[in-house]
């Protein structure tokens, strides 16, 4: 590990290379978990979400007010 880290600040351009490098590893990675969470989302409950449903895919505590009931 040690060499490691004095193989990369030797350098400016080594570290500005490894600092990219390092970050498109990450940025990819987060975006890829990203995607394949929001389509196990679409799977579950759909597209575009339903209003009457929560995140768990159970009906929610919300009731549609009927017309009828203002008169």
């Amino acid at each position: 590990m040690q060499q490691l880290l004095n193989f990369i600040f030797q350098n400016f351009w080594i570290w500005a290379g490894s600092m990219i490098l390092l970050y498109i590893l990450v940025n990819g990675s987060i975006k890829l978990l990203n995607m394949f969470l929001w389509h196990k989302t679409l799977r579950k409950c759909g597209y575009p979400p339903s209003p009457h449903y929560t995140i768990e895919g159970l009906p929610s505590p919300i009731k549609e007010d009927d017309p009828g009931d203002y008169e």
